[in-house]
């Protein structure tokens, strides 16, 4: 009997977040489930077949025609091109690992990666500018959502980062200790060649997260991630935060303040709108946000302001 396939581990070893591997679960257990013929699994039913898989299973429905009907069937019952192409890359994902640990042949891999997603129109997403007290109210919001003081500080850290700064979720992902640093007597976040100063509520936020390391055996180093997981009870993971799980923390932090659907990138055009409001120049903005060329500065205003006029 040929042994059992621990995909958590592989998943893990491969180097995919958290967020992304409860994903791929979901997707992977769908597929299994529709075409293999076994029964659903949720929580850790779903963990325990994920670390024990069926190399026979997988074989029998990891092919190609089978997936394409499967992701066209998602079509047809409107599941959305975003979550299509997730579905895709957990099944491509999966046969990758499996193929490279010789569990599924090379080609049939190769076969399952050249089916395209169906032809689904993205949805676009409506680009939203909040106001001052609208983003004041969703920090708080962050921390009133927290099931842990760890978490709430987590939370008001990585909300003041947003808001203040600028930050694109994948650059605050991947702040670490050592990107705060003193420049000529100012404390910044250094940000690729940006060094972004603090003020001195968010640089309060981070002071009051980093006492949450105290006695911890996940103390911070300077290559150590800046924000990190929380595990349930509160206990700080050595794991940083995905760009999903800081997408999740505005998500949920905007539904429970009443406030509709707000993104991370929401947050970037409305720090960037009070600070135009405030009369800041186009090259100063350009390098707050970090833009590679003035031109693209301009471009991304004039959106701003496009949007603004449909608005009022």
């Amino acid at each position: 009997m040929r042994p059992k396939i621990n995909l958590a581990d592989a998943l893990t070893a491969y180097g995919i977040s958290d967020n992304t591997r409860r994903a791929y679960y979901r997707w992977l257990d769908a597929y299994l489930v529709a075409v293999g013929g076994v029964s659903a699994t949720r929580g850790a039913a779903r963990l325990a077949r994920m670390r024990a898989l069926s190399p026979t299973l997988l074989n029998k429905v990891l092919h190609a025609g089978k997936f394409k009907a499967w992701l066209d069937t998602l079509a047809a019952q409107g599941v959305k091109r975003q979550n299509l192409d997730q579905a895709r890359a957990a099944v491509v994902t999966v046969s990758e690992l499996l193929a490279e640990m010789g569990a599924l042949h090379a080609e049939t891999a190769a076969n399952l990666k050249r089916v395209r997603t169906p032809n689904v129109p993205k949805l676009p997403t409506q680009e939203r500018v909040l106001t001052p007290q609208e983003l004041e109210l969703l920090v708080k919001t962050a921390a009133a959502i927290a099931t842990t003081p760890n978490q709430q500080r987590r939370n008001i850290a990585a909300l003041q980062l947003l808001t203040t700064l600028g930050l694109r979720r994948e650059e605050l992902s991947k702040l670490t200790w050592g990107d705060i640093q003193l420049k000529e007597q100012r404390v910044c976040v250094v940000v690729g060649e940006h060094n972004l100063e603090l003020n001195r509520a968010t640089l309060a936020a981070i002071d009051r997260w980093r006492a949450c390391f105290e006695g911890s055996a996940t103390k911070p180093t300077p290559e150590s991630p800046l924000l990190r997981r929380i595990w349930k009870g509160g206990r700080i993971g050595h794991e940083g935060l995905s760009p999903d799980g800081i997408w999740l923390i505005v998500s949920e932090a905007a539904q429970a303040a009443h406030l509709g659907v707000v993104t991370p990138d929401d947050l970037r055009r409305s720090l960037a709108m009070a600070h135009l409001t405030n009369g800041m120049s186009l090259e100063n903005l350009s390098r707050l946000l970090r833009h590679r060329h003035v031109f693209i500065t301009e471009k991304f205003v004039a959106r701003l302001l496009s949007n603004k006029d449909k608005d009022a």
